[in-house]
């Protein structure tokens, strides 16, 4: 077995214990714990969790993916398919997992015991640039695997733009109206700024993957999967 984590991730100390177990069941060819958001998290880190929710990713569709802070795989497998596409500069785990699925009947599974801490992204900056990252690996997934594209990217962009601009126009009616919202609400500027930055970053991210003709090439494992 291959376990993955993380720089910016601390495991518990029974991570590895938890997450290979079952490995001796043939049905499964990748294992996938719990990603938990660090106990010092901030606002935004704490915002950003349910993007790390691997629970939630393993029921998606079309078909279920695990991000690769918290997985394992079979050693054997992950050669035979062709290890992660190094020409993807984001969603390469995605990538590999929905592959993995479409050339051999492994599957996955899940764990909540095998947990690790991330240390998610703590400003709005850092926000925009991880989203921006997603929808660039998004649209460029799309076009290496288009049966597993359900939505037109550029139809995901446009509506990620939509929402930044909905959230900039709560930004500028709560500077208006500051001293109220901040009786009411610590966070009434940094939530919608948190969502101005995860749409926003989408919305440029999927446009930008979308235009860039260098990804189109899809990855070749270097034995067959099967």
């Amino acid at each position: 077995l291959i376990a993955f984590t993380d720089i910016d991730c601390i495991p518990d100390a029974a991570w590895l214990r938890f997450l290979v177990e079952g490995w001796d069941d043939d049905r499964y060819g990748g294992f996938v714990g719990r990603v938990q958001p660090s106990p010092t998290a901030n606002p935004i880190e704490r915002w950003m969790a349910p993007f790390y929710d691997q629970e939630a990713n393993l029921a998606s569709s079309p078909l279920p993916f695990a991000q690769g802070c918290n997985v394992a795989y079979r050693r054997d497998l992950f050669t035979r398919v062709g290890g992660f596409d190094e020409n993807l500069v984001w969603w390469q785990d995605v990538e590999f997992g929905w592959r993995m699925q479409q050339h051999t009947p492994y599957r996955y599974r899940w764990n909540a015991l095998a947990v690790i801490s991330h240390q998610n992204r703590s400003t709005l900056r850092g926000v925009a640039k991880k989203f921006f990252g997603r929808g660039y690996g998004r649209a460029a997934v799309a076009k290496r695997l288009p049966a597993l594209n359900r939505s037109p990217i550029g139809a995901l962009a446009l509506r990620g733009a939509f929402s930044a601009s909905v959230q900039l126009g709560k930004l500028a009616v709560r500077s208006v109206t500051a001293p109220a919202w901040r009786a009411s609400d610590p966070d009434a500027f940094l939530r919608p700024a948190f969502w101005f930055a995860f749409h926003g970053g989408m919305a440029v991210g999927l446009a930008t993957g979308l235009c860039d003709l260098r990804n189109r090439t899809p990855h070749i494992p270097s034995v067959n999967g099967h």
